[in-house]
């Protein structure tokens, strides 16, 4: 827990810190009236390097000020259209080929960008020296390939123990991991489709989202239990979850970000609801505490991620290399913690094997005792004078019927039948149901 507080409390010094050397404003165009001739009369309103506004969709003209000479401006949001962008009344050209809309400022000039969004309103602006920016890109390419490389051998393990395990947990995390690296290929600009089909990408990051709370949610009620543990809890939580799924769907059919935003921040919601199930769960077993730690530090990163985004609220403006960070983590404490709750399932699985083979050799020694008393042959039980009612009731017992059964059984009240069993003790001079068995054997 300790490493996990100082990995939580370094958010803030790995995440993008911007360079005073560009100003920024925007004007927010209601009714899509300017243009680039008469966009410099209106009053633009300052911000800082991300202009977070939520789910005020429209046009958005951007003003870049740059005391600099010629840099890179790059706007870290996939989900927008290729902008235009003039400096005066010229147009400038996008570059091409690059995992965000990026262009090249000119020096010591006004750039404007108009950005035309039907999606929430994130635009996070990040400047680079002219000289740099190909070796950074390059750095980021590596890392990127580092981490989907390593994400992609953690799901080969995770299929390869379903198959060898015969463990649908395995299967469901697997898939639940493919879903989350799917989500973050995309808000990382690799999907090469979403300039000439952007729709397209709208549907494949919503079908991954479902995709998330969807195997999430079976991963969770697998892993923690859910079958024996938190029965009233885990209705409410699988109600959130049918809400989430539902608001996506809506959203595919519809076309409607919002609908799509809503599903992402019911998504959270019932994922952070299975991680306060394994908190009430913490100190019953070990694997729920791998499963808090684990979870924790991804969730809230999840949230600052793809959420805090959608609705303009407060976070941490975490980066795409920092919640990779978390996800790493996250796989590798996870896919520990499932080998070691099946290993611990199995021992379980092999004590109880035991315990009830020893428990079937009890009971076929009992029969044979009883089966020949049935004749009248000289046992143990004979010397007790046990009645043909006693008999029965002693039968049943060794079968694991409780006395509830037994009267069912034998159509006598529960009282009838503790009273045979009273009679069964006395007449054996034994106070247990142990002690008869080693009296017959």
């Amino acid at each position: 827990m300790l490493l996990q507080s100082l990995l939580f409390a370094c958010l803030h010094f790995i995440t993008y810190n911007p360079t005073q050397d560009y100003s920024y404003a925007y004007y927010y165009d209601v009714d899509s009236t300017k243009t680039i001739d008469n966009i410099n009369t209106i009053n633009a309103i300052p911000f800082e390097h991300t202009l977070s506004l939520g789910n005020r969709f429209g046009v958005y003209w951007i003003k870049v000020d740059s005391n600099l000479n010629t840099g890179i401006l790059v706007i870290k949001n996939h989900r927008i259209k290729t902008p235009k962008a003039f400096s005066g009344s010229t147009p400038l050209r996008w570059e091409k080929d690059t995992r965000y809309p990026t262009l090249v400022l000119p020096k010591n000039q006004s750039v404007w960008i108009r950005i035309d969004s039907s999606t929430n309103i994130h635009f996070p602006f990040r400047q680079y020296a002219m000289d740099k920016f190909d070796n950074i890109e390059q750095q980021r390419f590596f890392n990127l390939g580092l981490y989907y490389g390593f994400a992609f051998m953690v799901f080969v393990l995770n299929i390869f123990y379903y198959f060898f395990f015969k463990e649908s947990t395995f299967l469901y995390y697997a898939l639940f991991l493919l879903a989350v690296t799917f989500s973050l290929f995309l808000s990382d600009g690799l999907f090469s489709a979403e300039k000439s089909f952007p729709s397209s990408l709208y549907r494949l990051e919503t079908f991954f989202h479902l995709c998330i709370v969807l195997f999430g949610a079976l991963f969770a009620s697998h892993y923690l239990n859910y079958k024996s543990h938190l029965k009233s809890y885990r209705l409410v939580i699988h109600c959130i979850t049918v809400l989430s799924i539902s608001s996506y769907l809506v959203g595919l059919i519809t076309k409607q970000f919002n609908w799509y935003a809503l599903g992402d921040l019911i998504n959270i919601t019932a994922l952070s609801m299975y991680w306060i199930s394994a908190i009430f769960l913490f100190h019953k077993n070990t694997h729920s505490k791998f499963f808090v730690i684990a979870y924790s530090l991804l969730l809230f990163m999840g949230y600052d991620y793809f959420v805090a985004p959608l609705f303009d609220f407060w976070g941490l403006n975490i980066s795409s290399f920092t919640i990779k960070l978390g996800g790493v983590f996250e796989m590798l404490v996870l896919t520990y913690a499932i080998v070691f709750r099946m290993n611990t399932l199995n021992k379980e699985y092999q004590l109880l094997e035991d315990t009830l083979s020893t428990y079937l050799l009890e009971i076929d020694a009992l029969s044979t005792q009883l089966e020949r008393l049935k004749k009248g042959q000289s046992n143990s039980l004979a010397y007790a004078n046990l009645s043909l009612r006693e008999i029965e009731v002693l039968t049943l017992l060794y079968e694991g019927k409780i006395n509830k059964e037994i009267a069912n059984a034998l159509n006598i009240s529960p009282n009838t039948v503790k009273f045979h069993i009273k009679n069964i003790y006395t007449k054996m001079e034994v106070s247990s149901r142990k002690e008869i068995l080693h009296q017959v054997q």
